[in-house]
């Protein structure tokens, strides 16, 4: 787009083509006023210069910020599904521990148990042993309690108290 519209350098150029007359403004007054005209307007010029500048930057700044903007929006979802997969799996986790002390418990259930029964089977082997040993050491005892007061109603040196001792000595 071509810009058409004066610059300073233009309006002077114009003013140097300008025509004389007797009858009009003084010239050395219009000149002033043209000069000022044109110091005022190159002053407005810069300025506008330096505002379209100043919104080019900000512009620039605005494009950085809306970057900014959307790499911490990206951020921050990803940040959020980093955390919604970090609790996911600390669930998931979880779960297989309670699962696998669960099966632990009831392995550890069955274990003793199976130690109990196999306890309580031989507590009964050795009630029942203890039962026979005391039945069989009373049968003993009975024997040779039978033996000593047959020896004790026998009178002594006789070959049957021989006997009696000799089978005692055997068995």
């Amino acid at each position: 787009m071509v810009d058409s519209r004066m610059t300073p350098i233009d309006i002077e150029s114009e003013m140097k083509q300008l025509k004389r007359v007797v009858r009009g403004y003084s010239c050395s007054q219009v000149e002033t006023l043209i000069k000022t005209f044109i110091k005022d307007y190159e002053s407005v010029l810069l300025e506008a210069a330096n505002a379209r500048n100043e919104l080019e930057l900000a512009k620039n700044e605005l494009s950085r910020f809306h970057a900014s903007e959307n790499i911490l929006k990206d951020a921050i979802i990803l940040a959020q599904r980093s955390a919604d997969e970090t609790r996911t799996n600390a669930h998931k986790e979880a779960d297989l521990i309670v699962e696998e002390a669960r099966q632990k418990a009831l392995q550890t259930e069955q274990e003793a148990k199976h130690t109990v029964a196999w306890l309580q089977q031989d507590m009964e082997r050795l009630r029942n042993e203890r039962i026979n040993f005391v039945i069989e050491f009373k049968g003993l005892l009975s024997a040779f309690l039978e033996r000593i007061q047959r020896l004790e109603n026998e009178p002594p040196d006789t070959p049957e108290t021989a006997t009696v001792l000799v089978e005692t000595n055997v068995e």
